[in-house]
């Protein structure tokens, strides 16, 4: 269900109970016949939880589906191979608000390379570049997040739903009918152009036919906002 960060922070809780193994030892023991399956319960037990902290909107419209938050209120479990020292099972990971993509906003005219789940990375890398001479200076944002504290990853999406199937399907059509490439639609949905590409409406159609979820994983430099829960007490998380 989540990609190698996951299970780097897992083999970091590894390694404190197998001082023996290296770290790739570790890595590679992290993985979990829970990867792949989206609707893993919890049940009883303790968990791993991490308070990230909400975007600073400003004076900005907040995205009207979650209010600003940047996430949904819900959670994938990634079960640990173990439970950790503390006994906790699994690192929750916030889900990704469909619409606003992580950046919290309504809009997105200001919106800086990184913020959203599926921005380039390399867009990211070169405005970081641009906007620190010194990656090694004391006002530098980690090298690893950017300084949002968390990276994104991806999850399996569930099967798309009817409605999804059939935007997908209208989509296509489109795109056949203007003889349109991969690239010619990638590059159209980038710079908000994807309607006068395909039609009045191909915006709206693409972002209902998107099954893709995104995660949020904390990065390293926000260790200390970790903390374990009961799995029973998930209504006091990120409130």
């Amino acid at each position: 269900m989540v990609n190698n960060h996951a299970r780097k922070n897992d083999a970091r809780h590894r390694r404190t109970s197998h001082p023996h193994e290296n770290h790739r030892q570790a890595v590679d023991a992290a993985q979990t016949p829970h990867d792949n399956d989206p609707d893993t319960q919890l049940g009883d037990g303790l968990v791993v939880v991490v308070d990230l902290p909400a975007p600073d909107l400003g004076d900005s419209e907040p995205c009207p589906h979650c209010h600003g938050r940047a996430v949904t209120g819900e959670f994938y479990a990634h079960a640990y191979p173990q439970p950790t020292p503390q006994g906790a099972t699994a690192l929750l990971l916030d889900l990704v608000c469909p619409a606003c993509r992580g950046c919290g906003l309504a809009e997105h005219d200001t919106c800086t390379p990184g913020v959203h789940a599926d921005d380039d990375p390399h867009d990211e890398a070169d405005y970081l570049r641009d906007q620190y001479d010194d990656p090694d200076s004391e006002d530098a944002p980690c090298p690893s997040c950017g300084g949002r504290r968390f990276n994104y990853t991806q999850a399996q999406g569930q099967p798309p739903t009817e409605d999804q199937q059939r935007a997908q399907q209208e989509l296509q059509r489109r795109i056949d009918e203007a003889g349109a490439s991969h690239w010619d639609v990638t590059g159209a949905a980038a710079f908000g152009d994807l309607d006068h590409l395909l039609g009045a409406g191909a915006h709206d159609l693409m972002k209902t036919a998107d099954t893709t979820v995104y995660l949020r994983i904390a990065c390293g430099c926000a260790e200390e906002l970790s903390r374990t829960v009961d799995s029973n007490d998930l209504e006091s998380v990120n409130q």
